[in-house]
């Protein structure tokens, strides 16, 4: 019986880290950040997690975490004007945790030296749409990888 590998069709991250900015608000905020490249699409994914101060949420500054991965687009050879950004929150993101998973995609326009927010085009995703994502990369639980890369949840 002779048998084939199905070709893999879901992109590994390029990068998975704790990506740290100082927050609008002040003080430092931080979030589950995985870029993937595929041969068709570019896509940061920012996780809000729990040990991130809920005064200084992800959601309160998109912005500000953008701009704070800049010079890892620039060291991954990535651009930044063609970049689809993906905001998930779920149980791993506060202690009072959602039922369930959120996903929004996020449009930021580039100026040539940093991003801008249009919260006009915010865009919650349907569950195709996720289920479409999930087919498209590989998404690990965000617990799983928070353990994989070392980070303790508070």
């Amino acid at each position: 019986m002779r048998t084939t590998m199905q070709p893999k069709t879901s992109a590994p991250p390029l990068l998975q880290t704790i990506l740290h900015w100082s927050h609008i608000e002040g003080g430092e905020a931080h979030c589950l950040t995985r870029i993937y490249q595929r041969f068709d699409a570019q896509i940061i994914v920012l996780s809000e997690i729990r040990s991130n101060d809920r005064h200084r949420a992800l959601m309160l500054d998109l912005v500000g975490a953008a701009n704070a991965l800049i010079p890892s687009l620039s060291d991954l050879k990535l651009d930044p004007k063609s970049i689809t950004w993906l905001i998930h929150h779920g149980a791993f993101s506060d202690y009072e945790p959602l039922q369930h998973e959120e996903w929004g995609q996020a449009s930021f326009l580039w100026n040539g030296s940093q991003y801008e927010l249009d919260w006009n085009q915010w865009k919650s995703l349907q569950p195709s749409e996720i289920e479409a994502l999930h087919q498209s990369i590989e998404i690990a639980p965000v617990f799983g990888v928070l353990n994989t890369i070392g980070w303790m949840q508070r």
